[in-house]
């Protein structure tokens, strides 16, 4: 049996216009990639709309029919869509909605519905039921991770006298149940067995447990602790997380050759494949992820990663270009360059933070050594030029991002950038709206407005204007501020 190769999107905490989805499945199909994980529900919003259960999908969402012709587009060209329904923790998307409040654990940032409650299961029975009429796939993943459980009265009754690991099993055992019925196979993240491994002996072993684990050091104890189980396993290593936002480089990149290399491990189980994550996409442009995709492509392909080799095959598949030092050396150079979250946030937030005016200038000056080698080589490319261009322009971005914050950081808190270095600021906004614009839904309500307060850190389009306000304020902003 041929191995589950492809990645998961995020569509949940941003759905991205119609197009992309049919690109990216294009995209998949020309590497032999054969699976899109579709993570279309979370705390964020639904992204597929469900006859029996109204009311839960967002603006623009698709409807079944939709969804239907779009997993017959991906069939057509050897590509599995693999829904993820969130059926219990990550479920703000059904409890926010008046009809579902009352099943609501708790609003803290890890929340769940409860477990315990009739009105769960007949719920989930429901969209259960719907998911698979649309989706043929053999395999439904149903998340199952990061659950805060005991904000419900029947929970917080059933904790007083049961284990937490045994009420979630029991759940777990139902989910199953009802995927079994309806001839499916059970994903379910790692999580909760990672904290309790005690749990794999009290669930159902034809469970496929997705192995997520971001750490450029990963090693391989959880993989074969469920091997050892006996239970099937898939590696997702993540391109796009919480650690490294809008591009992937020493974080991300080592995570994926080291748990892609995992693929060759036996125990009583077996590992099905990798699937390579992609989270929360109001992070990073998605024109910018084509060379990502080609070097995690390739590492899933052959369990190790070679970053100049991809680049370059990228570089003559995608674009039709000659890969020229002029093309692949500065593309890998932005992997070597792309920040870790901290970094990234100080410089995208204009906040120093404990970088020195030194390093903020040296990163400035790096960056605009790509663009400009970027800007030079734009000649070379035959296909797919607006995503080159979007790319290209990027990493002059990032130049720009340090150079203000080197200048931020010299000069101290509360400084006002001069009128050269604000007027460029306000003309990259301008192009980063642009590209939300063709990327996105421009009707969006989350374009401006994060929907928890604490995600705020996730939006770089959010993000980046807020700190023009501080730091180049109009005098639309100053008014604003005063009243």
């Amino acid at each position: 049996m041929s191995k589950i190769h492809g990645f998961m999107i995020d569509s949940a905490r941003c759905l991205e216009k119609r197009e992309f989805y049919e690109r990216l499945i294009d995209f998949c199909a020309g590497q032999g990639m054969n699976t899109l994980l579709w993570h279309f529900s979370d705390d964020q919003g639904c992204s597929l709309d469900f006859t029996g259960v109204p009311g839960i999908g967002d603006p623009h969402a698709y409807s079944g029919d939709e969804m239907r012709a779009l997993v017959r587009y991906a069939q057509d060209r050897g590509v599995t869509l693999i829904p993820e329904l969130e059926t219990l923790g990550h479920s703000r998307y059904l409890t926010r909605h008046p009809a579902y409040h009352h099943l609501k654990e708790s609003d803290d940032d890890f929340t769940a519905i409860c477990p315990l409650h009739p009105d769960t299961r007949a719920l989930m029975q429901k969209l259960l039921r719907e998911l698979t009429d649309i989706f043929p796939s053999e395999y439904i993943h149903v998340g199952l991770d990061e659950v805060n459980l005991g904000g419900h009265p029947l929970t917080a009754e059933a904790l007083r006298t049961r284990r937490e690991v045994d009420i979630f099993a029991e759940y777990v055992r139902f989910i199953h149940g009802e995927l079994q019925a309806l001839g499916r196979k059970m994903i379910m993240w790692v999580d909760q067995a990672s904290y309790d491994t005690g749990l794999l002996d009290i669930i159902p072993a034809d469970i496929v447990i997705a192995l997520w684990q971001y750490a450029p050091e990963v090693t391989d104890g959880l993989t074969r602790s469920v091997l050892d189980k006996g239970f099937q396993a898939l590696l997702c290593p993540g391109l796009i997380t919480y650690d490294q936002q809008a591009l992937p480089g020493d974080f991300a990149l080592p995570n994926i050759e080291r748990m892609c290399s995992y693929q060759s491990l036996r125990g009583r189980g077996e590992i099905l494949g990798a699937l390579t994550t992609i989270w929360t996409p109001m992070r990073y442009l998605h024109d910018c992820l084509w060379p990502a995709l080609r070097v995690a492509s390739d590492a899933m392909a052959t369990g190790s990663l070679t970053l100049v080799r991809s680049v370059r095959s990228h570089v003559e598949d995608f674009h039709g270009a000659v890969p020229h030092p002029d093309l692949v050396q500065p593309l890998c150079r932005m992997f070597e360059l792309s920040p870790r979250r901290d970094e990234y946030l100080a410089i995208l937030k204009a906040e120093p933070g404990s970088n020195t005016v030194a390093h903020l200038q040296q990163r400035s000056e790096d960056w605009n050594e790509v663009f400009d080698c970027l800007s030079g080589a734009t000649g070379h490319i035959r296909r797919e030029r607006r995503a080159y261009e979007t790319l290209c322009k990027f990493t002059g971005w990032m130049a720009y991002l340090y150079r203000r914050g080197a200048v931020l950081a010299e000069q101290g808190p509360g400084t006002i950038l001069d009128d050269t270095l604000a007027a460029e600021g306000r003309d990259w906004l301008a192009w980063l709206e642009t590209v939300w614009e063709h990327e996105r839904f421009p009707d969006d309500p989350r374009r401006h407005t994060p929907l928890f307060p604490w995600e705020r850190n996730e939006y770089l389009l959010i993000n980046f204007r807020h700190s023009l306000s501080a730091c180049a304020p109009t005098p639309e902003d100053v008014a604003l501020s005063a009243s």
